[in-house]
């Protein structure tokens, strides 16, 4: 909660101070001021800079400290993890051969078109043929 305070809360009052800062001509109604009519445009876009700069170089200065200081054994538990969770390296390929060639030898796939002799790439890999 107290993020979200910090977060959201000063922003817009700064940067609208930053605003009627920078304002030339306000609307006068009744004695009250009303809206900005025309800004100073170098002076905000040079307040507005100087106000970003600041807060990037302290968000990029936070960052790497997090960085260095971040345990490297939880990143390597993280790789170990990803690693368990069925990417390709887990493939068991000799199996995966094997059902491959059962595939090619099967009926149904021979009914798919009618090949009489090897011009699949597969059937050449896994050394299987129609006839076989």
């Amino acid at each position: 909660a107290l993020f979200r305070i910090l977060g959201s809360i000063p922003g817009p009052l700064i940067f609208g101070a930053l605003f009627d800062d920078a304002c030339r001509k306000w609307q006068e109604d009744c004695g009250r001021r009303g809206n900005c009519w025309v800004y100073d445009n170098d002076r905000l876009s040079l307040t507005a800079l100087g106000l970003a700069v600041p807060c990037l170089i302290v968000a990029t200065i936070f960052f790497f400290l997090a960085w260095l200081t971040y345990p490297k054994s939880a990143t390597n538990e993280s790789k170990k993890l990803e690693s368990k969770e069925g990417n390709d390296q887990n493939i068991d390929k000799p199996r995966l051969m094997k059902f491959m060639a059962s595939y090619h030898r099967s009926p149904a796939h021979r009914s798919r078109g009618d090949r009489t002799e090897s011009t699949c790439s597969e059937d050449v890999l896994l050394g299987t043929t129609v006839e076989d």
